[in-house]
């Protein structure tokens, strides 16, 4: 149910899928950070784009420039949460960072804006304290998950 506004659990995905990408393509033999970061905006910005048509289709029997707007407009939090985690990669092409370092930092950073992103979705939905805290676990749960899958193949 949508109660108005740009939704948590919007970036909540597109923080999943970037935090998986950042996973998998730093394992990649030869992939550099930035490759990464160019992977997951690119990624970010077609699955946004996607959700957007998707979501003009869907709420309207004749789609308009207003409703194309608004959709995009209403999937942009997918797209913040794609990139937030993709920005410490950016870290390592500067030499602020190593490779290693900036990949895992994404990682982390990933990791974090999961558990704001659950607790954020908690109090929205009108959880008590208990409810938020757990699902902020939840997320970060499911992080650690795709994050394992980095330490098992690495």
């Amino acid at each position: 149910m949508e109660r108005g506004g740009p939704a948590p659990e919007r970036a909540i995905y597109g923080t999943i899928l970037a935090t998986a990408l950042i996973a998998t393509l730093s394992d990649e033999p030869g992939a550099t950070p930035a490759e990464i970061a160019v992977a997951v905006a690119g990624t970010g910005v077609g699955f946004w784009l996607v959700h957007a048509y998707a979501a003009v289709l869907t709420r309207s029997t004749r789609p308009n420039w207003a409703g194309v707007g608004a959709g995009l407009a209403r999937e942009l939090p997918l797209l913040e949460g794609a990139l937030l985690p993709a920005i410490p990669l950016l870290l390592a092409p500067v030499g602020v960072l190593s490779d290693d370092a900036a990949e895992w930092l994404a990682l982390g950073v990933g990791l974090g804006v999961l558990v704001l992103e659950g607790l954020a979705l908690g109090r929205r939905a009108g959880y008590g304290r208990f409810g938020v805290a757990l699902t902020g676990a939840i997320n970060l749960a499911i992080g650690l998950a795709v994050v394992s899958l980095k330490a098992v193949v690495h």
